[in-house]
């Protein structure tokens, strides 16, 4: 079986031309804005991401995630200061204000907005002081769960005396799929202590989950997210982001789908996870990554349908992120694409061996092009 050792290795040998891009052209002193729509308290409503130019993931540069490159956002050859990042949410607050008016904010950084690599712990507090006193009632960040540390969570809150919710990277509730196939470093036993921790602090939490996981067959992955996004809501996520996969470079997804060995997920497989989730639930589920955000790197593929039909469910799955209206769906569904029967008819592949002996393979494959050592162990290491 195989070592999550190994997926960090090839990660790390993925990553390498990353940081040999030219430097940064952009001002370290101007954050990046864009809006998501959402649905807040029943109203449509377009909400502010404020993302902070920051020093990169602690984690993007020792190994990181198969198929995210936030960090073409970040710093890679020079630091970011404090003064930097005060610069930044000052610069957004004379943009979005007034702030009192939003239904919440995003603000957060290139990896975690709790890890004090990205964000100083002072400059945290100095951030939190800021927005508080611009009038922000509501601000969400997100941050890997080993910084949510009790200081920092109690810290912050002594500060900011709105709301406060925190966006944690779940991706999927199986601990193989999330450490060994996406290379996320999470135990199930540590985002459950994490949760219990933002609990006893009265800070909600939502989780984000991925859609377009590689290896897996399109009803396993489908089937995945819905599980994840059920196992979130018991315990008490308010909130799930599914993230749809798409190609950004220097990232694993990427060097499988150049040697056609990966491409994104077919869009009406959203449309499914949405079908199978319970109304209960259902109606807190929001699809991501279905076109370029504003402010980003525009990605190099996206999930799609065919050509005929992949605006109409774009903006169908848009119109649901606004309204949370199954009745978008199941109008969708009604007179459907003739790519749909074709969708369907795909969904019927059945992997030849289990997963982890897959993914094994597949993972041995891409060391031997990369010239990345490896053993074979008699267990897989989560």
């Amino acid at each position: 079986m195989l070592s999550q050792k190994l997926t960090q290795q090839i990660m790390q040998r993925i990553h390498e031309p990353h940081f040999l891009r030219p430097k940064e052209t952009w001002n370290p002193r101007e954050p990046v804005i864009y809006y998501e729509g959402t649905n807040f308290d029943g109203r449509r409503c377009d909400v502010p991401l404020v993302i902070l130019r920051s020093n990169p993931c602690r984690w993007f540069v020792h190994s990181g995630c198969v198929m995210c490159n936030y960090e073409l956002l970040a710093a890679h050859t020079v630091s970011i200061t404090g003064s930097h990042l005060i610069s930044q949410i000052e610069a957004a607050i004379r943009k979005l204000e007034p702030l009192s008016v939003l239904p919440y904010m995003l603000v957060t950084s290139g990896g975690s907005f709790m890890d004090p690599h990205e964000v100083p712990d002072d400059v945290r507090l100095a951030i939190g002081e800021r927005l508080r006193d611009a009038g922000l009632q509501r601000v969400s960040f997100e941050s890997e769960p080993k910084f949510l540390t009790d200081q920092r969570l109690e810290a912050f809150r002594n500060v900011f005396s709105g709301k406060l919710s925190v966006g944690i990277g779940l991706e999927s509730h199986n601990d193989f799929i999330r450490n060994v196939v996406l290379n996320k470093a999470l135990r199930t036993t540590q985002f459950e202590h994490t949760v219990q921790k933002l609990r006893k602090y009265g800070h909600s939490y939502y989780t984000y989950v991925l859609f377009g996981k590689p290896f897996l067959t399109p009803d396993e992955d489908i089937q995945d997210t819905v599980d994840t996004i059920l196992y979130a809501s018991r315990l008490g996520a308010h909130m799930a982001v599914v993230e749809v996969t798409n190609i950004q470079p220097y990232t694993l997804t990427h060097y499988l789908w150049e040697k056609h060995r990966y491409q994104p997920p077919n869009l009406w497989g959203a449309v499914e996870v949405l079908r199978r989730l319970p109304a209960h639930v259902v109606r807190s589920v929001s699809i991501k990554n279905i076109d370029a955000d504003t402010g980003e790197t525009r990605p190099l593929a996206v999930a799609t349908t065919c050509k005929n039909c992949a605006q109409n469910v774009v903006t169908t799955i848009e119109e649901w992120n606004y309204t949370r209206n199954i009745r978008v769906i199941e109008e969708l569904l009604r007179s459907p694409c003739s790519c749909y029967a074709e969708w369907r008819q795909s969904m019927r592949t059945i992997a030849a061996e289990p997963i982890e002996m897959r993914v094994t393979r597949q993972y041995q494959m891409v060391a031997e092009e990369l010239g990345v050592s490896y053993e074979e162990l008699d267990e897989a290491q989560v």
